[in-house]
C-alpha cells in the first residue's frame, strides 16, 4: 500500500526536472503564488532536502531601469527549473472536514477572483523563504504560465488545498519528520519562529552521529 508521502510525490509535480527545457514566460512574486496541494513532502524527488535548495537561491539585484519595470529590485535564481502556475478560482472547502463549501442551491462556491497556483509547492516553498529574508525589499522569480489545456484540467482536478493556498503543511511520514504548516504572513509576523531545522530528518540534524503583486510577461 503507498504511503501517505508516496501520494503526496504523485499529486506534486514538483521535482527537480518538471519543467525543465521549458523557457519562462513571467516574472511573478512568489509570494503572490499560491499552493495547489495542503501537504507536501520535506525532500525532492531525488531525496535532495528543499531547505537545502532554500540556501543555494541567489537574490541578484536589479539595475534601477529593470527594477522600475519589474516593480522588484530583486530577481532570484534558484538551483531549480521555474514553477509552472496556471490562473484558477479556488473551490472553497470546509477547514475541517475538506468538502467542497455549498450554496444555498446546493452548488459548490468558488473565489470570487482568479488568482496564481503553483504546480510545484516544494519550489514554491523554497522561493517563498527566500523572498520572505528580502522584505520589505520586492523580488520576482521566473514562471511558465503556458500550461496545455488537457494537463491543466487534469492538475486542477487534483488540487486539495484547504485555506485557497495560503499554506501548505511539510514534513514526512516516511522519514519521521512531523508536518510544520508553513505560511509566508505567519512567518513574516513572527519572525523568531522557524521550522527549518524541523524540518530535517532526525538522522540529518546535527548531533545525531549519521551525516550531517509583481508580473511582467517576458
Amino acid at each position: 500500500m503507498a504511503s501517505s508521502d508516496d501520494e503526496d510525490v504523485k499529486s506534486d509535480a514538483s521535482s527537480r526536472t518538471s519543467g525543465g527545457g521549458k523557457k519562462p514566460t513571467m516574472q511573478l512574486s512568489p509570494l503572490q503564488i499560491r499552493f495547489s496541494q495542503k501537504k507536501m513532502r520535506n525532500v525532492f524527488g531525488d531525496n535532495k532536502l528543499v531547505e537545502d535548495s532554500v540556501t543555494l537561491i541567489q537574490a541578484a539585484r536589479r539595475s534601477k531601469e529593470d527594477a522600475e519595470l519589474y516593480d522588484a529590485a530583486y530577481k532570484l535564481e534558484a538551483p531549480f527549473p521555474p514553477v509552472e502556475v496556471i490562473r484558477w478560482r479556488c473551490k472553497l472547502r470546509d477547514e475541517n472536514t475538506g468538502r467542497p463549501l455549498l450554496n444555498e442551491r446546493g452548488k459548490e462556491m468558488f473565489e470570487a477572483e482568479e488568482s496564481w497556483f503553483t504546480l510545484d509547492n516544494r519550489r514554491l516553498y523554497c522561493l517563498q523563504k527566500a523572498a520572505l529574508k528580502l522584505l520589505p525589499e520586492n523580488c520576482t522569480a521566473d514562471v511558465i504560465a503556458e500550461v496545455r489545456k488537457d494537463r491543466r484540467m487534469r492538475e486542477i482536478r487534483k488540487f486539495r488545498t484547504m485555506d485557497n493556498g495560503q499554506s501548505v503543511m511539510v514534513g514526512s511520514v516516511v522519514d519521521g519528520v512531523p508536518f510544520e504548516r508553513w505560511d509566508w504572513r505567519a512567518e513574516h509576523a513572527n519572525p523568531n519562529r522557524t521550522t527549518a531545522d524541523r524540518l530535517v530528518p532526525p538522522t540529518n540534524r546535527k548531533g545525531t552521529g549519521k551525516g550531517k503583486k509583481r508580473q511582467r510577461r517576458l
